[in-house]
């Protein structure tokens, strides 16, 4: 015990030195993987190297080109990722319209980005849909529907002025709305009304329209000095000709659930592709008060306010030992809640146990059976945690069938023995229950199912039964095969021995038994010359 004390002890007090001497910029990316290409960091589950582990699967794959990393899957550039909110800014392309020749762009050769079946869609809380043209009404379609879309007008083209702000976006000239949820699919139809001379190329312009989605940033209020409340990367006629792409945000989600997910981290549900489904995938955060990478081992770390200079390795060193003594502590502490908590589950367990054997008749069942009204030796009474086993938890997987008085399940005792155990309806009082009980105790008959005894520690009482296992007569009346004919000698057999049993329970019974719902389906069939 004293040797295992000082390994954990020796253990603790390694990870705390670790977890002190870890470097500020904490580690992003498994051992082995490139995490950088360019100026652009790589974090898991994003990964560049060809062993397949460095990334989460083929979607994160990242292709470094030129110090240029692309996203592999999709075939655009990557600017910058962010583990954190589950976000990647990539360089997307425009849409124009009726350009000059010698930029030889038409409608036919526009881009689509098509993002459906990957982890990855368009963030609506951090991109916009712009428009930018004359007399023009511009949709945004997704899997050939149109989702969103936005109207600009003009009525002079040299009245338009070459400063292009959001808060300036609002159909004059050009227009801006937010995209859906869920948008997995970028492409755009115009639609031209008024005069078609403002919707050609001038002699200044190399595209009469524009269309696509971008990346907006919101201005805290305690930053804003004007009306805006947000801004583009472009702010201007001549910086959006000059452009190819624009930054556009992605937000992304862990698919696979074969992705062994790291324990450092916090990961939940979320539902950020696709809204069929409660979830569509998962992602995962750093816990409080910690920083870092948490779909990695070790990837979360708690903040270092300690320097670098030898007081902050003195302090490193002291708050080390304090570390270990305070761990061992808390070992020490969280054992002893345990056994507290187990003695006190025990005891909670114990009591409801004993509250239900009450409830249930339990002290009258023992007074009748000390009385010799019941025979103990073939009458027990069953533990809960033993039906419990034999029934694995009462899985439906076990319900043999279901009835007025309640559902009957298939188990199996400890010594092999198959039973049929019944939860009991109580449909009258406590004292019916248990008179009726110790009716069927006393019934001794070869053609009748055997009572082999109860238990009273549930809510609802469990009676359990001789199995009989080749169904009832019912089903083998209207299933009959040719390996077993129903000759009319075996017809007449199965009706005398129905009668017999039935005589016997009016009868010859200790005390009398009326059954008063008599048919084929609760007659058992056994396959020997016996019928139950």
């Amino acid at each position: 015990m004293v040797l295992e004390l000082f390994y954990v002890m020796l253990i603790l007090c390694c990870i705390h030195n670790l977890a002190f001497t870890q470097d500020e910029n904490s580690r992003i990316a498994p051992f082995g993987c490139n995490s950088t290409c360019g100026n652009v960091e790589i974090p898991f589950p994003f990964g560049m190297n060809e062993p397949n582990y460095c990334y989460a699967d083929h979607w994160f794959q990242i292709e470094c080109r030129h110090d240029t990393p692309y996203l592999k899957s999709i075939g655009l550039e990557v600017s910058s990722i962010d583990v954190s909110s589950g976000t990647i800014d990539i360089m997307h392309p425009i849409h124009r319209w009726n350009c000059k020749p010698q930029h030889n762009a038409t409608n036919t050769e526009q881009e689509v980005v098509d993002l459906r079946g990957s982890p990855f869609v368009y963030s609506q809380a951090h991109n916009m849909f712009v428009s930018v043209g004359c007399n023009e009404i511009s949709f945004l379609v997704s899997n050939g529907t149109q989702v969103s879309g936005c109207v600009s007008i003009c009525d002079d083209k040299k009245d338009v002025e070459e400063n292009i702000e959001i808060q300036n976006c609002n159909g004059k000239y050009c227009c801006a709305t937010s995209l859906p949820l869920y948008l997995s699919e970028f492409n755009v139809t115009t639609e031209s009304f008024g005069s078609n001379n403002n919707n050609r190329a001038s002699d200044d312009d190399e595209c009469s329209s524009y269309a696509l989605i971008v990346q907006y940033f919101r201005v805290p209020d305690y930053m804003r000095y004007d009306s805006s409340y947000a801004y583009y990367r472009w702010n201007s006629m001549t910086d959006l000709r000059s452009l190819k792409k624009v930054g556009v945000v992605l937000e992304w989600e862990i698919h696979n659930s074969s992705i062994r997910l790291p324990r450092s981290g916090h990961c939940v549900n979320t539902n950020i592709t696709s809204a069929k489904n409660n979830h569509s995938g998962r992602r995962c955060y750093c816990l409080e008060d910690s920083y870092g990478n948490p779909y990695i081992e070790g990837g979360c770390s708690y903040a270092n306010d300690y320097g670098d200079n030898g007081e902050g390795n003195k302090n490193r060193s002291k708050w080390a030992i304090i570390g270990v003594f305070s761990s061992v502590g808390s070992i020490i502490f969280l054992l002893g809640s345990w056994r507290v908590y187990k003695a006190v589950r025990r005891r909670i367990v114990q009591n409801r146990i004993e509250k239900n054997f009450k409830k249930n008749g339990g002290l009258l069942l023992e007074k009748r059976m000390s009385s010799g009204e019941v025979n103990v030796d073939k009458v027990k009474h069953f533990t809960l945690k033993e039906l419990e086993k034999a029934t694995d938890n009462f899985n439906m997987n076990r319900v043999l069938g279901k009835g007025g008085q309640g559902t009957v399940y298939k188990g199996m005792l400890v010594d092999g023995k198959i039973v049929a155990v019944k939860k009991f309806r109580v449909q009258g009082n406590v004292e019916e229950f248990i008179n009726e009980f110790v009716i069927l105790s006393q019934i001794n008959h070869r053609n009748v199912v055997k009572l082999l005894g109860c238990c009273l520690e549930k809510e609802i009482p469990l009676l359990v039964y001789e199995f009989i296992p080749n169904g009832n007569l019912y089903e083998y009346l209207h299933g009959q095969n040719e390996d077993l004919p129903m000759t009319w000698d075996m017809r007449l057999r199965i009706a005398s021995e129905i009668a017999g049993a039935l005589f016997y329970l009016h009868a010859a019974a200790s005390q009398p038994i009326y059954h008063r719902d008599v048919k084929s389906t609760i007659f058992c069939w056994m396959e020997s010359t016996e019928q139950k």
